[in-house]
């Protein structure tokens, strides 16, 4: 797909709020380990990323679907080479933990939050319509000059993407979502630190454009423009779909493919 240019008066659809999964609140911290077998039962998307440890920088994403719970995962699409941050893995705050005993995710840290994330909305350079017509589903937001995400843990919108109807005035942090390096034309929102949010524990965690062989990340996690596009318009929220952020060793031991 070609990547468009930011959008200059976008239609903007806003993100619904960030439901983890019916009947769940998030589960912070590394001492909370869930035992062999996927921890989230009714998921039927997955995008599986994995690293060859919690000190890896690179890592490959790949999207599985299946039809039920305790169904087979069936790989859908191309493994795809990924960028991590610079620093690695650190415990997130999810659906669940995968990381026992290693360091926690810390705002401006340089790592990535690892564990099984909702994915709440997406978002890119594309207008609502445009996307619409690419197959995303997803709640999405089209990002133009005046879009942010909120980083201020004092504001109500705290680790949300915010279009002009709804961005907060000055005085409250927040990062543009338009970037010289282009890493927002297409992207989802990981659901790290979502809900009852720790305001140290990090935010605005994307599955965002990295190039093939680009730097490591700030914490997010990076793939090619055409597999981030590819990913977006994949994903149906009917099917609970989730991104699990985890080390090889923990994949196995939850019998991942």
């Amino acid at each position: 797909p070609v990547v468009p240019s930011p959008a200059a008066s976008p239609a903007v659809a806003a993100p619904a709020a960030a439901t983890l999964q019916a009947g769940q609140t998030p589960q912070p911290g590394a001492s909370q380990r869930p035992s062999t077998g996927f921890p989230v039962e009714d998921a039927r998307q997955l995008v599986l990323v994995t690293a060859a440890d919690a000190q890896a920088d690179k890592g490959t994403l790949r999207r599985y679907a299946r039809t039920g719970p305790g169904a087979p995962w069936v790989e859908a699409g191309q493994t795809v080479p990924c960028r991590l941050g610079r620093k690695g893995l650190g415990q997130g705050r999810g659906l669940a933990a995968a990381l026992p005993g290693g360091p926690a995710k810390r705002e401006g840290d340089g790592r990535t939050p690892a564990g099984v994330f909702s994915i709440p909305a997406a978002f890119g350079y594309a207008s609502a319509e445009d996307a619409a017509r690419a197959g995303v589903r997803l709640p999405y937001v089209a990002v133009s000059d005046r879009t942010s995400c909120v980083t201020d843990a004092g504001s109500p919108l705290f680790g949300k993407v915010v279009g002009p109807g709804e961005r907060p005035e000055g005085g409250v942090r927040q990062d543009r979502m338009v970037r010289d390096d282009g890493a927002n034309a297409w992207g989802v929102v990981i659901g790290h630190n979502v809900g009852a949010a720790d305001p140290q524990a990090g935010t605005c965690i994307f599955l965002n454009v990295r190039p093939a062989g680009g730097p490591a990340t700030g914490g997010s996690v990076g793939i090619p423009a055409e597999a981030a596009a590819a990913l977006a318009a994949w994903l149906d929220p009917s099917a609970r779909p989730v991104v699990a952020v985890v080390p090889e060793a923990e994949a196995k031991a939850w019998g991942l493919p």
